[in-house]
């Protein structure tokens, strides 16, 4: 081989080399620092779940218009509900559990129209929907949920509703429910386990603890009456359009049998809503005790 050649061979490997070390200098830093990740669990240690805050709903302007649609929307809802009373009539229960999935699409329609925080229509008509149907009925998957996402939709929204319009009569009834039932334990049955909703009834209301039993419409609840005798249990709250006729009217029985309390919650989970039906049922009671 030519020295010259050879000079090449060695100029060129130095090159490489060159580029090699070029490209670890201008490499893009590691995540974190270059440091590990931060573990989620360890052996004997639990990493507390921090609840994630809803973001806002967006505020819709109400138009003559959307408020015409919305109008077209719940008399379609109107409809199919009729049509489930005729289809238990004719006992044919897979084509009333059809019009139910359409009663929730139409309602679904509705609720985008800005209205429902404030109009209770469309909750009244999909609960009288879903307690149409007799109990052996069993929706589909798709159908139930539909259901009960509608169902926290409505909530949510008559929630942030009355929080936006919140007036000095319903701060006092707040107060006066807070001073009977500060430091008692509530066992709230019905909807879906909301951990921030929990922790603001907590709050608001001054309870030492609120043991939420899940119950909906299409998955109700059938064990509950070992956690309302418990003795450090002061009472019990029913959500009322979140369970079934046949759920609420056992709920009542084992409150009565264990002596408890019991406020039933026709609408939302707004704290001044609970604290209102709260001091209306059962403040007298309370406050004596």
């Amino acid at each position: 081989m030519q020295p010259r050649d050879a000079g090449s061979g060695l100029l060129a490997g130095g090159g490489q080399a060159i580029e090699r070390m070029l490209s670890e200098l201008v490499k893009p830093p590691p995540p974190n620092g270059g440091l590990a990740p931060p573990p989620k669990s360890a052996p004997g240690v639990r990493v507390p779940e921090i609840p994630r805050q809803p973001l806002p709903r967006e505020r819709v302007a109400v138009t003559p218009e959307r408020k015409a649609a919305a109008e077209l929307s719940l008399q379609k809802a109107m409809f199919h509900r009729g049509q489930i009373e005729k289809c238990i009539s004719a006992k044919d229960h897979a084509a009333a559990v059809l019009h139910l999935g359409r009663v929730v699409s139409a309602l679904e329609s509705w609720s985008g129209s800005g209205l429902e925080g404030s109009d209770d229509r469309g909750s009244r008509l999909l609960a009288s929907a879903v307690e149409s149907l007799p109990p052996k009925v069993v929706l589909t998957p798709e159908v139930s949920g539909a259901v009960e996402r509608l169902w926290a939709r409505l909530d949510s929204a008559e929630e942030e509703e009355e929080e936006g319009q919140s007036t000095a009569s319903g701060i006092g009834v707040l107060a006066e429910a807070k001073a009977v039932v500060k430091g008692r334990v509530m066992v709230l049955i019905g909807g879906d386990v909301r951990e921030v909703r929990r922790l603001a009834l907590m709050r608001d209301l001054g309870l030492s603890e609120v043991r939420w039993l899940r119950s909906t419409p299409t998955k109700p609840a059938t064990r509950f009456e070992s956690d309302i005798k418990r003795a450090d249990v002061g009472f019990v709250l029913l959500a009322i359009r979140w369970v079934r006729h046949s759920t609420g009217y056992a709920v009542a029985e084992a409150c009565e049998r264990a002596a408890k309390p019991l406020v039933r919650v026709p609408g939302g989970l707004g704290s001044n809503s609970v604290a209102a039906a709260i001091m209306s049922q059962v403040g007298r009671a309370l406050a004596k005790d």
